[in-house]
Order: C-alpha cells, then structure tokens, then sequence
C-alpha cells in the first residue's frame, strides 16, 4: 500500500475509552489553540454522525450494527473532503472498539467488544493518537460524568478494552501505513503532547531538511568549519559499531503494556515499521521517534519524560562498544584542524553522543530521537548535510570521505568524493546492502552529472577478521583514506590505483556476480598530482618515482622506487662485484635504512610522541605511525642485512626471520598487527612474496603489508599475455598491500651460486 504523504492534510485521529478525556482534550485544543487553528479544524466523532444521519444521533443509535458502520464511514468521509478542500488538518475524536449493547440503551452493556471503525478511517487517517488513562483514573471519570449517565465497569474489563483497543490499532496502522502514538492520559501533560505531535507531524520534507541543518549549524563551530579543507562524515549504527541504538533502546525500555504483539521480539518493532507501507520514508522516521520516545512516556507517569528518556540513553550507551580502530581513526581525524568529522546517524543521536563522551572523542552529532528536536534523520538529510558542510562558507568545494554500512548512506555515499561501505559480520550487516549498491552503480549515482561536478570512488572496509567482503567492491584499509585527508599532499602519496576489473571477475569466478564491468569503468580511484601517471610507466615524485604498470588486465602495480641520483648511489656498492661479506651487508643495511626513512615514512605515514627537548621541556618527535604494532619480517638470507636497516629507523618494531611463510608464527603477525612489512634484497618472480602475502592474509585481513626490496625484477610485474603473474596476484584481493624499492631493473638474470646475494652477503659462495 503506498504511505500517505503531506500532499494531503494530516487528519489526526484520536482515540480512547469513554471516559479517558477526549472531548474534554479536544475542547481545550479548540479553545486555546495550541495546535495553531491556521493548521487544524478540530471534530467530535458523535457530532460529525449527528450532522450526517437523518434523525441525527438519535436516530443513530437505534439502527442497526451495519447501518451504524456505513453512517461512520460517510462521517469520516466527509471530515477527509472537508479537510482537502480547506487545505486545513483535522483533529477527530472517535472510538475503535465499543461494547455490544442490545440496541435499545447505551447503558445495556455486555462483556463482549465489537469494533466500530471502517475501512474509511484506515484510508482516511494519516495519524491516529490513543489517549491511555489509569483504569481507575476512568472509574472515576466515568461516575463523575454530569453530562452523560455511563454504566460502571470494573477496572479489570477496562483495563483489558484499553488494552485490546491500542494493540488493534497498532497492528492496523503498521498494515497501513498510518502513524501511531500513545499518549498518557496525565493532568496537564496530555495536551502539550499532543499539541508537540501535531506539531512535528506538520512538519514536511523540505521543512524537516531544513531544522536538521540548522540543528547542524548549531552543533558545528563555525570557525573549525571555516579551516577545515576535509569533511569525513561517519554514519553511526553499524558502521561505529556493531551495533544498531533504536532496537537497542526498545530492549532497554520498559516493554509492559507496549502495542506490539507481546510474545514478538521487542526489536521487531522497528523492522515491521520500515518494511511496512512506510518504507524508509520521512513519515516512517516520524513514526520510530515517536515510537522509541513513547516506550519511555508510557511510564512517566510520576518522572519527568526527559530524565527517563536520557537515562535510557544511559542504558544503551553503557552497552555499545566501538570497533577499536574507528576510535583510533576518529581520534586522529579529530587532532587535525583542517578536518572537520561529523556523525551523522538516523539511530538515537543522543546515545551516540554519550558514546562519544565516553571515549573522549570530539565530533559534533546529528541524530534522531526526540519529538522535541523537530527533524528527524532521513537518507535525505544525510545527503544534504554532506552537501552542506562540503560547500559552505568556502570558495571551493572541500574534499568529503563518507563512511557507512546501509542502503540508507547511499544518497550521502553519492555526494561524497570518496565513500567506504564498513563491512562487518555477515549475520548482523544489512543484508540488502549489495542490491542497492548495484541499482546505484547502474543508476550511475556515483558517476560525474549534470548537477554532480565529480566521481564518487566507492571501496569497503572490513572492521572485523570475520567480515567477508561485499562482492564487486574494492578492499582498502581504514588508514588510507585518512592518510589522503590528513596530508593533503597528494604530491607526496604516489599513485594508489585499484581495479575493480580483476574485483568483479573474482565475484563472477565465485558465482557472484554484481555487474558488468563496462559499468564499473569509472571507479578507479587514484590519489595523485599528475593525471598522466596512471597512463604513463612512471612519474617522477619528489623523493621517489611511482612506476605503474597497466596490461590488457587492467591491473595497477604501484610501485614505490627511490629517485634515480639515490637509487644510483646506494645501489652501486650493492651491484659491485669485489663486495661481500660485512662491506656488502653494510651496503644493505644503508640502503633498508634509506627506503624505511624516504618512502616507507611516506606510504604508511608519520605520528607524533613527545620526546624530552635539551632545554629542559617537552618537544614533539615522530615515527613511524603505529610503530609499536608494526612487524619487519627479514625474508632469509637475503633480507636479514636490509631488514636490519628498516629496523634501525623504527626501532620499536618487532624483528623476525622467516624462510619460508609458516615460519611466521599467527601470535606475531595476528591483529593488533597494523603494519607488516616483508624485507628481501632481490625479487625475482615473486613467487616467494605471494606466499607470504597469502599465509598472512590467513591470519591477518587487516594490517598494511609492505613489500621492502632492493631490486625488483620488472617481468615479476609485467603480464607476459599468458595470465596473471605472481606480483600481480598479490595486488589482486588481498587488501593494503603496497611495494618499495631501491630500484625495478629489466636484466632478468637470476643470480646462482656464487653471484647468489645471500651467498655474497655472508662468505658462503664456495656452497655453489
């Protein structure tokens, strides 16, 4: 069934047991109009029957059970033509279920409930508001009532009619899309409720839009804005962690009484709303504020709303615990003030503020939650909040990451230069996630248009050792792209090129296919100065050279190579022949220690740690970023001395020695490993490297692996027209992995014997 939308009035049906106070609210919203009389035209239900039965409502009650349901279908009809015309919403006080009577006296009451409401009201009414009172409350009202003899019950048949009549009606208005809340029936506060409701339920898209960004400008410091060159906006449940706050709070929350089916699992609450007639839409987000904030109204009874409402907050922020690296991530991102982070969520905004506090980390946050706030958080916001903080108060256009896990982030992912789908376990991640990204990609919502001045390059990010990737996407690690935000020196980070070729004939080998290749033709992604290294066979870069070798396959082997004038220097003690022993080890050990200080400095990048200053006070130092975690593994025999090197430029990392891959022990290389970086002096085939690579990625999906050599021979890279070769495998789905190198030579000798390097190294060549 398609949702009604505010292309029509809102007409607010309200409900309650006789007795409950509807007229009595709706008599004080007419009086006082604290709805705003320009937005609403307010009815009795008994008093629209009386205006359409002939005989009036005296003549109503004589009648039949069926003649009353058509009378109450016209009057509802009518109300809904009177409102269209008007332009107007309408408040309506009715009843949904009554009990039989034998048809001569209202006061003739049986036991037995019999539904009054018609298919009219379930297609007449947007939103249906159920007015809940203490059943002695209602006693008590009943037999106070001057106006209208009322039979007394007792409190245990009123309480089972409330309770009969508000999970009815809850079931119906999910089926068909109308919005539903409970409000308590408590002095003084029912109408402000329901006046906060109405209220928020005029509020349309464009409107909605609108308070969500002016809720952005509040949070967002104008000043940090005005620096910030990079926005990176998160999307919070299931992308900061595993976790998803609304099912959360419905678990926390007090779920007696609750109008969902009792023995269904509270969390499916959420989930009925949004695969019902609703959808994903603005009023379906209206629908779930309401909702969680009233499964804490319901008991405040004697509290004020706001203190039981955070202190559920409380509850479930106590219980969501971040992936580590997102807190590192977003920690450092918050240190840099030309990066501006923003999270941007359609889950509880304030328990994921608490979250924040909780690990110190400093970054403005636009969520749902309260009726109060005015907005909620639609994949509309998201989208216009991006373009929001990407274009204001700048000359040009900031760079925007945009990091997310669900259908919901790919209007933003869409307005973003770079977007990353967070992959986490298979059983909690969303499972429709691969259709939307496939309708996106043949939509072309990531490609360059008319009202769009740029390409969006999408990848994903595996957060746990468990997450299996998202078919047709690309594999990078969390680091990088803070690595491109925070340098801003795109000059100095070479050519970082994946093709999505060798991604998508992955998936079609495993049988799952996402799309044709011809479509993904545009989401190479590349970060670098020089347009032309990507089609050229190098690039000078500043300190080092960028070789990129493209074949028919498509497949980019970015390779990081000293400049040529160091390159010379450093390699020619290497090459020369009357060397061996300590003299050429040295000539090793130099030249790890120049590639570990020039390049590999600069592929994983730099952190600060106070070091003690001669004058007597605290100065900032750097090494290399996450040093403490990174292993230099010396690849027998020929590595050790070049290893040895590389250690000494980052002396808090681990040291191993390994021949062969099984050498490397799961304890020394699994996760919290972040960087492995694998030294040999010679590359020949690359055969060796890919099995390392391969044992490593067993262990460890996540941590970068760098390749350090002295010397690459070029025909491990280039595709001989046969099939892949070994180098061109271990770029090809297996994650962060990057090369740097003294130089790449095209003399394909492979040295033996007594010109083997390791025998050279170490005296042995009367072995050959």
């Amino acid at each position: 069934m398609t949702p009604k939308t505010n292309a029509t009035p809102n007409i607010i049906g309200i409900y309650g047991l006789p007795g409950a106070g509807k007229t009595t609210i709706l008599s004080h919203l007419r009086l006082t109009g604290e709805t705003s009389p320009a937005h609403y035209d307010y009815y009795e239900g008994s008093e629209v029957i009386d205006s359409v039965v002939d005989g009036g409502l005296v003549a109503f009650k004589q009648l039949p059970h069926s003649e009353k349901q058509r009378h109450r279908a016209t009057a509802i009809r009518h109300v809904g033509e009177e409102a269209r015309r008007s332009g107007k919403g309408a408040i309506v006080a009715g009843h949904f279920m009554l009990p039989v009577t034998s048809g001569k006296s209202d006061d003739d009451l049986s036991t037995e409930l019999q539904k009054v409401y018609t298919d009219a009201d379930l297609t007449t009414f947007t939103h249906v508001i159920y007015l809940k009172a203490e059943p002695e409350a209602i006693c008590r009202q009943r037999a106070g009532d001057e106006k209208r003899a009322r039979k007394a019950l007792p409190v245990d048949e009123l309480r089972r009619w409330q309770d009969a009549e508000i999970k009815g009606l809850f079931e119906l208005c999910i089926e068909h899309g109308i919005v539903f809340a409970v409000v308590i029936a408590a002095e003084g506060r029912a109408v402000r409720r329901i006046a906060e409701l109405c209220a928020f339920w005029s509020m349309g898209e464009d409107s909605n839009v609108d308070a969500a960004l002016d809720k952005v400008r509040e949070e967002v410091d104008d000043a940090r804005l005005e620096r910030a060159k990079t926005i990176v906006v998160f999307d919070a449940d299931r992308t900061l962690a595993p976790y998803d706050s609304g099912s959360m709070f419905v678990c926390e929350a007090d779920a007696n009484g609750y109008p969902g089916r009792q023995d269904d699992d509270m969390r499916g609450v959420l989930k009925r709303v949004f695969s019902g007639p609703l959808g994903y839409s603005h009023r379906a987000f209206q629908q779930v504020s309401v909702l969680l904030e009233g499964m804490v109204y319901r008991t405040a009874y004697s509290l004020e709303l706001q203190d039981v409402y955070d202190t559920t907050c409380d509850l479930v922020a106590d219980d969501i615990r971040m992936y580590e690296d997102m807190i590192i991530h977003l920690g450092q991102l918050t240190w840099n003030p030309e990066i501006l982070p923003v999270v941007v969520t359609c889950g509880v905004g304030r328990v994921w503020e608490k979250v924040l506090e909780r690990e110190r980390l400093h970054a403005p946050v636009l969520g749902g939650g309260r009726v109060k706030d005015g907005y909620v958080v639609t994949p509309e916001v998201k989208a216009a909040v991006v373009d929001w903080l990407a274009t204001s108060d700048c000359d040009s256009r900031r760079e925007v990451f945009v990091y997310g896990d669900s259908p919901l982030d790919i209007p933003m992912m869409a307005r973003a230069d770079h977007a990353f789908v967070v992959v986490g376990d298979e059983r909690t991640r969303s499972s429709t996630m691969d259709t939307e990204v496939e309708k996106a990609v043949r939509a072309k919502l990531f490609r360059k248009s008319r009202n769009k001045k740029f390409d969006t390059h999408v990848s994903q990010v595996l957060m746990t050792s468990r997450s299996i990737p998202r078919p047709g996407l690309p594999v990078t690690e969390l680091e990088w792209p803070h690595e491109c935000a925070v340098r801003q020196k795109s000059s100095r980070l070479g050519c970082l090129k994946t093709s999505f070729t060798d991604l998508v004939e992955t998936t079609k080998r495993r049988g799952k296919e996402l799309c044709k290749i011809d479509e993904l033709e545009c989401y190479s992604h590349s970060y670098y100065s020089d347009s032309s290294i990507c089609n050229s066979s190098y690039s000078s870069i500043g300190q080092y050279t960028v070789l990129s070798y493209e074949r028919q396959d498509d497949t980019d082997v970015p390779i990081y190579v000293a400049s040529s004038s160091a390159s010379s220097l450093l390699s020619s003690p290497m090459r020369d022949a009357s060397l061996a022993g300590p003299a050429l080890q040295e000539a090793h050990v130099q030249a790890g220690r120049y590639l570990a200080t020039h390049l590999v400095s600069e592929v994983l990048g730099l952190e600060e740690y106070t070091i003690p200053h001669v004058q007597g006070m605290g100065t900032i130092g750097h090494r290399l970023r996450n040093e403490v975690s990174t292993v230099i593994v010396a690849m027998m025999r020929g590595g050790e001395p070049m290893a040895r090197g590389v250690h000494q430029a980052f002396p808090l990392a681990r040291f191993l020695h390994a021949k062969q891959p099984t050498e490397l022990d799961r304890r020394d290389i699994s996760t919290p490993v972040t960087n492995i970086l694998l030294v040999d002096s010679v590359i020949n085939t690359g055969k060796s490297i890919r099995e390392f690579v391969e044992h490593i990625r067993r262990v460890n999906s996540k941590a970068s692996i760098l390749i350090v050599a002295g010397v690459v021979q070029s025909g491990a890279i280039e595709s001989d027209g046969g099939g892949e070769t070994s180098l061109r495998e271990v770029w090809s789905g297996h994650g962060d992995v990057s090369m740097v190198a003294l130089r790449v030579s095209e003399n394909k000798y492979t040295g033996q014997g007594g010109t083997d390097t390791g025998n050279r190294l170490f005296n042995t060549t009367h072995w050959a």
